[in-house]
């Protein structure tokens, strides 16, 4: 890092300092509409069955965002993640215990993929506990080799002793295990 000259320095401390804002706003196309089609409805529903529907539902896919609302286009109600493309009668959400659901409540999904959190689920069965992700999926060893770890201690030592060396970098599926 450089030392600021007099000049810039002066500049700096020169009073008011600006900037410049910008604002951008992003609206989501929708991409598919419905309706609640279920009088027996409860808080915590997964499996949302719909009718009244409107759009694509086959540019769907898992992860999408979801607003429900009670008017078309309104997420009054609240706002939820799709877990996977609507079947011709029923969407699947993530967990939720945020959507007081109801009969008639208005479903509109748009382009956009936001981050949301999934929770695992802990069943106990006497000394057994059983760990779901997305609520019903049974865990698998996904996870067991926590990470990989790049291993370049020797080809960074060459590279700061010769830097005129080129190196080539090819990518192996080897793990270091800690």
């Amino acid at each position: 890092m450089t030392t600021p000259t007099a000049g810039e320095l002066a500049l700096l401390r020169t009073q008011p300092q600006q900037t410049k804002l910008y604002l951008s706003i992003f609206d989501p196309q929708i991409l598919f509409q419905a309706q609640v089609n279920d009088v027996s409805i409860a808080k915590g529903e997964q499996v949302i069955t719909y009718d009244n529907s409107s759009g694509n539902r086959f540019v769907v896919f898992g992860g999408m965002t979801m607003f429900v609302g009670t008017s078309a286009g309104a997420k009054d109600k609240g706002e939820i993640w799709l877990r996977d493309r609507p079947t011709a009668t029923e969407i699947k959400v993530g967990e939720n215990s945020h959507i007081n659901w109801e009969d008639d409540d208005y479903l509109t999904i748009v382009n956009f993929a936001q981050i949301w959190p999934v929770y695992p689920r802990f069943v106990q069965s006497g000394e057994d506990v059983t760990v779901y992700k997305f609520y019903d999926i049974p865990y698998n060893v996904d996870n067991v080799d926590l990470g990989s770890f790049v291993v370049m201690v020797l080809i960074m030592l060459d590279l700061l002793t010769h830097p005129q060396v080129q190196h080539r970098f090819i990518g192996t599926h080897q793990r270091v295990k800690m």
